[in-house]
C-alpha cells in the first residue's frame, strides 16, 4: 500500500541529500548503482519513511532474502 505518492521540491531536495550520503558511506560513484540506490529511496518515501534520518537508517539495514529474513553477512 502507498502512502506518499507526490513529493515537492522539500522531499526531492531530502531524499538527493540521503542519496549523495549513503552513496558517499557506501562508495558507491556509477551511475547505474547510483539510480539503484535512489530507487530504493523512493520506495521507502512511497511507504512512509520521510525523515532524512529514518531513510538513512533504512537504507542501512541489511537487505531482506526471500521469505522475509535478513540475510547473514560472512
Amino acid at each position: 500500500m502507498k502512502i506518499r505518492t507526490v513529493a515537492g521540491p522539500e522531499q526531492v531536495a531530502a531524499m538527493g541529500r540521503v542519496l549523495d550520503a549513503y552513496c558517499k558511506h557506501a562508495g558507491i560513484t556509477g551511475q547505474v548503482e547510483r539510480e539503484n540506490v535512489a530507487a530504493r529511496i523512493l520506495a521507502l518515501y512511497e511507504l512512509g519513511v520521510a525523515n532524512e534520518d529514518e531513510l538513512l537508517a533504512a537504507l542501512m539495514l541489511p537487505p531482506r532474502r526471500k521469505g522475509g529474513k535478513p540475510s547473514s553477512v560472512r
